[in-house]
């Protein structure tokens, strides 16, 4: 609340409140003193300053009324009119007036209202007199120029320059180059308004569209062309004292109601309204029906005509018409509330009734067929033009009906007993939907939109069908996108959008993006009847409440965005006001309250604040009451937002400086010191880290030489492992020589060459199972191993010797094919020549052999088998032989290659 902090002492009331041309200031009357701030467009009301207006002898004045004039304003005092100088913002003055203006002491004297235009003042006298005075002279108007006799009010001015001025009864248009009244117009509801003092209570407005709006005994009216439109603002009050009218900046009305208060409407322009005070018979008004001109209401106090735009009247019953329906040749149908259906013909006013149980819809085809809701049925009136046939019922009478619908191809769709009905051509009645996956939903209303959805509504929500091959598509509307989940009424329109009644608004769905409407929007209630809502031909819709009728003129400018404006009511800082100074470091707790202006949502309105480089997101503040309870340090822009959660409109963010003082460890001298302190300490540990590194290294470049040391070790003695792991593979474990797996390998190695020839020897210890006999195994084994070492010593060409097992032994010999018998036999006579000694013992042996070269293309089994059998021919000559395979081949001699083993 505006009070001393804002210059203004004692009562913050203010009786005249007005704004300068630019809008640069604000001007405000109370008893005796004018006040006059600079207003700087930031919405931050608690830091206005307001200034006590002295005149040039700086004594105190009272004013009256004012309008602003040039860059200031014109202000009728006690007894004169004077300049208000806005100049100087610091000083505004109150001076004399301009040179054009110097008859308006007299001219003007005791004006109800003024108007600046130009350089020109008008004003409107007891004597019912309007005058002007200004550049182009002084002049007024009587009744001998044209102008009624009355006491005259309001002022203003159209667009084209003329002067609007009206009293009760009428309005007229004046021009200053014209001697005579130009237009007089006859308001629509004459009565005399309250006065309230040094008010203009007769106003006239001027709307960009050109229209006019004053106010009226009921409300307000609005002049369009030639047309009065109707505005009923509150149909619970009954007759209205209007002391003021106001448009701001964003279009809404401002209405001042004497022992009410004040109001604000918007969409005035494109919506208007009737109750009881405009001649409907009850406020609670049930079906609508038009037809061209003619507008039939179905209300609790009967049915009601409306021609045009004059006042609806009673029609034909007093009885509670719960549905309407036009029907062919000048027919109209209406369902009452005691059961009776009644058909009249508006051109003779002749009526015929029937009585069927439990009446809810009525509909006409286009063919004339009567579609009838009941709650026993559905029935069927044929009217054609030479007869009207019974009522017929065309299904069974335990079908309870809520609600009709006739869709683009002329099926007729029915909801009753919990399901979804459609009668098609062959007139069968079938159960189209019955589960809407929910408990308990009992469908009342049925739509049917010309692209193919059907929409149901119930007590418990809105559903949308679709029908498919495959069978009915159910899906449920979210309750969050609607006013509530009690459905009264749906209207597919025919730009696309879908229109939902229900009891608490309208929910508009347009591509898409749902948004409600309410009174606040200009519909006169937000109980809308059942089926409550019709579009016209002209594609305007009316909508039947329980408060009375509502006409929205555009369905489109219905829905135009409101954007909140979002205000500062008051900021304090531990409960004293602040404006943006430099607070000393502190605990201190931010307070903020918040408001809007020129929105009629104010009590959806939400408010978030983020403080920047503090607050991660928006911090939402339902309330309007923001609190930060400890203030950071530093300076702050702290963002201000109104948001409208349920048409997703946010205002311009409003910008809230905040400062306070750093604390002493955020001080320069403090930062130096500690980044002195800091680079000494880090210097510090720079030195222990290095000189810990060094040992560190150290230590591991020992720690790594020890260990390859060790893997080098132990590489080593695993390839000596290795190596002998290789040599006991190749070997023979008794003698040491080369096992036959071994000599194979070599054997195979020496056959791949094509420049080497190879013979391949097997010899065997004669009688060596009587050695064995004689001297035991170890006997046996000391005459192999020896004979293997004397094979040995004695190969020195080339030879290898292998154990073959047992007592026999395996010989490769490299050479050309007839030496090698020769030489084998000379290394055999030097191994057995002498005896072997075991201890004390003298074993003598003698060994046989087999020898053959080995021919090309030959196996080592294919040699070997020759070998074999020549050792097996030298056993049985009698052992103690060397002979060789047969048959012999005789190859060209080549030179003696090695085996390289």
């Amino acid at each position: 609340m505006l009070g001393e902090n804002q210059g203004i002492k004692g009562s913050p009331t203010f009786t005249y409140l007005a704004a300068s041309a630019d809008r640069r200031f604000i001007v405000g009357s109370q008893v005796g003193r004018l006040l006059v701030a600079r207003d700087d467009g930031q919405q931050t009301y608690q830091r206005l300053k307001f200034l006590e207006v002295r005149s040039s002898t700086d004594q105190l004045v009272s004013f009256g009324i004012m309008t602003p004039y040039g860059a200031g304003m014109v202000v009728a005092t006690q007894s004169r009119y004077a300049y208000l100088d806005l100049s100087d913002p610091k000083r505004p003055q109150l001076t004399g007036l301009p040179p054009e203006l110097a008859d308006a002491d007299h001219v003007l004297h005791q004006a109800s209202s003024i108007l600046a235009d130009g350089q020109t003042l008008w004003g409107t006298l007891p004597t019912g007199e309007i005058c002007s005075t200004g550049a182009g002279g002084s002049r007024c108007w009587t009744a001998r120029d044209g102008l009624p006799n009355e006491r005259w009010g309001g002022l203003a001015r159209t667009p084209s320059g003329q002067i609007i001025a009206r009293s009760p009864y009428h309005m007229v248009w004046l021009d200053r180059s014209d001697n005579h009244v130009r237009r007089i117009v006859d308001l629509p509801d004459p009565a005399q308004v309250y006065s309230a003092p040094g008010a203009a209570s007769q106003a006239v407005i001027v709307a960009p569209t050109g229209d006019l709006l004053t106010q009226t005994r009921h409300g307000i009216a609005m002049l369009r062309g030639d047309r009065w439109l109707r505005i009923d603002i509150a149909p619970s009050v009954g007759s209205l004292n209007i002391s003021t009218l106001f448009r701001d900046r964003s279009g809404s009305l401002w209405v001042g109601v004497f022992a009410v208060g004040l109001m604000q409407y918007f969409n005035y322009d494109t919506t208007e309204s009737w109750t009881t005070d405009s001649g409907l018979s009850s406020n609670v008004a049930w079906a609508i029906a038009r037809d061209g001109d003619r507008t039939f209401i179905g209300t609790d106090g009967g049915l009601n005509l409306m021609v045009g735009r004059s006042e609806p009247r009673p029609w034909m019953e007093s009885q509670s018409t719960q549905a309407v329906a036009v029907g062919r040749n000048d027919t109209l149908w209406a369902c009452m509330s005691d059961g009776t259906l009644m058909r009249v013909d508006r051109l003779t006013g002749q009526s015929r009734r029937w009585t069927l149980p439990m009446l809810t819809n009525v509909h006409v085809a286009t063919d004339g067929s009567v579609w009838i809701a009941t709650g026993k049925g559905l029935y069927l009136i044929h009217d054609n033009s030479t007869s009207v046939t019974d009522p017929v019922l065309r299904s069974s009478p335990d079908l309870t009906i809520t609600d009709l619908a006739v869709d683009p191809d002329g099926e007729l769709w029915l909801t009753g007993n919990g399901a979804l009905w459609n009668l098609g051509p062959n007139g069968k009645l079938v159960q189209t939907v019955s589960d809407w996956h929910e408990q308990g939903i009992s469908p009342e209303i049925v739509r049917h939109s010309p692209d193919g959805p059907i929409w149901v509504g119930s007590m418990d929500g809105l559903f949308r069908v679709d029908l498919r091959g495959d069978g009915p598509v159910v899906t449920r509307v979210p309750d969050s996108l609607l006013p509530n989940s009690t459905i009264m009424a749906v209207l597919p329109h025919s730009n696309g959008d879908l229109w939902v009644g229900t009891t608490a608004g309208i929910a508009i769905e347009r591509k898409g993006i749902w948004t409600t409407i309410d009174t606040n929007d200009g519909l006169i209630g937000n109980d809308v009847a059942a089926d409550g809502i019709v579009e016209d031909v002209d594609h305007s819709v009316w909508v039947a409440t329980s408060s009375g009728v509502t006409h929205i003129l555009d369905p489109v400018a219905i829905l135009r965005p409101h954007f909140p404006v979002v205000s500062l009511l008051s900021e304090t800082v531990n409960g004293a006001p602040y404006d943006g100074a430099l607070l000393p470091n502190a605990p201190a707790r931010l307070d903020l309250m918040l408001g809007v202006f020129d929105n009629p949502y104010g009590g959806r309105i939400q408010y978030r604040t983020r403080m920047v480089g503090v607050d991660p997101d928006w911090i939402v503040q339902p309330t309007g009451s923001a609190i930060y309870p400890f203030l950071p340090s530093g300076h702050h822009d702290l963002l201000v937002e109104a948001y409208d959660p349920v048409r997703h409109i946010a205002s311009e963010p409003l910008h809230v400086l905040v400062a306070m003082a750093e604390p002493w460890w955020r001080r320069p001298w403090a930062i130096v010191i500690a980044a002195l302190l800091i680079a000494g300490l880090v210097w510090l540990a720079l030195r222990w880290r290095t000189a810990y590194l060094v040992r560190q290294r150290h230590a591991l470049a020992e720690q790594v030489s020890s260990r390859t040391r060790e893997l080098e070790l132990r590489t080593h003695e695993l390839e000596e492992a290795r190596q002998r792991l290789e040599v006991l593979a190749q070997r023979d474990a008794l003698t040491g020589l080369l096992n036959r797996r071994a000599v194979r390998d070599l054997f195979d190695k020496h056959a791949g060459r094509k420049d080497a020839s190879l013979s391949v020897a097997l010899l065997d210890v004669d009688h060596f199972k009587r050695i064995n006999d004689t001297h035991g195994h170890l006997g046996g084994d000391s005459v192999l191993v020896e004979i293997a070492r004397r094979f040995e010593r004695a190969f020195v060409g080339g030879e290898v010797i292998g154990r073959f097992g047992g007592e026999e032994y395996v010989v490769l010999l490299p050479g050309p094919p007839g030496l090698a018998p020769e030489a084998l036999r000379r290394v055999v006579r030097e191994v057995v020549d002498r005896p072997v000694f075991f201890g004390a013992r003298v074993i003598r042996f003698t060994v046989s052999g087999g020898i053959a070269d080995v021919l090309p293309s030959e196996t080592w089994e294919q040699a070997l088998s020759r070998a074999d059998q020549a050792l097996y021919e030298a056993k049985r000559a009698g052992r103690d032989l060397i002979l060789e395979a047969h048959p012999a081949l005789t190859p060209s001699p080549v030179a003696a290659a090695p085996l390289g083993f």
